[in-house]
C-alpha cells in the first residue's frame, strides 16, 4: 500500500513537472515570442509565419529603416518587376513620405511595425492601441489606403500585443526566414540561408541596411526565378 501511495505521487510529481515545461515553452506567463511553438502556419501567439497556397507565390518582406538604401533595393525589385512589403514605423512613413508613396504606388505592400521605435510588451493594451492606430493613421494618410499587416518593431511581442492588432483590423505577419541574424551579412552567407527555405508560402525576410543590400537583393530574385517562384507583397496572401 505505501508503494503505490509513493508512486502515485512520484506521478503526479512528474506530471506537474511536466506541465511547467510544457507552459514555459509555452510561455504563456509573458506571452514572449522567443520561446513560442509552431503549429503548421502559425506562431502560437497567432502570427503568421509561412502561407498556404497553392500558387509559385513567396511573400518578400522587409522591415525599412533606411530611406537611402531603400532606393536602391526598389530599382532591383523594379528591374524584375518583382514585389515585396515594407514593414515601417509610422513616424518613418511621416518623414519619408515621397518614398512611402512611391513604393505603393509601384505596387508593393506597406506594412506597419508601430508608430515610434518602441517596445510593445512594455505598453498597456490601451497604450498599444494608441501606438498602433498613429501608426495606421500615418500610413493610411500618405497611401489613403489601411495597412493590414503587422510585424511587431524588433519582433518583441506578446499576446496582448498580437490580440490588440487584431482588435484593429490587422493580421501579425513574421518570417519564414530572416537574414537580420545573419552573423556575416555577406551576399554569400544570405543566399546560404535563404535558399533552402525557398518554397512557395515562405515568408522571406531581408535587410535594408547596409550597402549590400541591392547586391543581396538581386542574388535572391534570381534564386527565386531559379526556383519559378514569383515574390508578393503579403496582400497578395491577406486578400487586399
Amino acid at each position: 500500500m505505501a508503494f503505490m501511495v509513493i508512486k502515485s505521487r512520484q506521478i503526479v510529481f512528474f506530471g506537474v513537472v511536466l506541465a511547467f515545461v510544457v507552459l514555459g515553452s509555452l510561455n504563456l506567463w509573458n506571452g514572449s515570442a522567443a520561446a513560442g511553438l509552431f503549429f503548421g502556419n502559425n506562431l502560437k501567439l497567432g502570427g503568421i509565419n509561412t502561407f498556404e497556397t497553392t500558387t509559385n507565390q513567396v511573400a518578400l518582406t522587409f522591415e525599412l529603416k533606411d530611406a537611402e538604401n531603400a532606393e536602391k533595393v526598389l530599382a532591383e525589385l523594379n528591374k524584375d518587376n518583382a514585389h515585396a512589403t515594407f514593414f515601417v514605423l509610422g513616424t518613418f512613413a511621416t518623414t519619408n513620405q515621397d518614398l512611402i508613396k512611391k513604393l505603393h504606388e509601384g505596387g508593393h505592400s506597406i506594412g506597419i511595425m508601430g508608430n515610434t521605435d518602441t517596445n510593445l510588451t512594455k505598453l498597456s493594451q490601451e497604450q498599444i492601441k494608441l501606438e498602433l492606430s498613429a501608426g495606421i493613421g500615418a500610413i493610411e494618410q500618405i497611401t489613403e489606403k489601411k495597412p493590414l499587416a503587422f510585424r511587431p518593431n524588433q519582433m518583441q511581442f506578446n499576446d496582448r500585443v498580437i490580440n490588440t492588432a487584431s482588435e484593429l483590423g490587422l493580421t501579425t505577419v513574421l518570417h519564414t526566414v530572416c537574414c537580420k541574424d545573419v552573423k556575416k551579412k555577406d551576399v554569400g552567407s544570405v543566399i546560404k540561408k535563404v535558399k533552402p527555405k525557398m518554397k512557395a508560402g515562405v515568408i522571406i525576410n531581408l535587410c535594408v541596411d547596409d550597402n549590400n543590400s541591392a547586391d543581396k537583393v538581386a542574388l535572391v530574385l534570381l534564386t527565386f526565378k531559379n526556383k519559378n517562384l514569383k515574390p508578393v507583397g503579403v496582400n497578395e496572401f491577406l486578400g487586399g
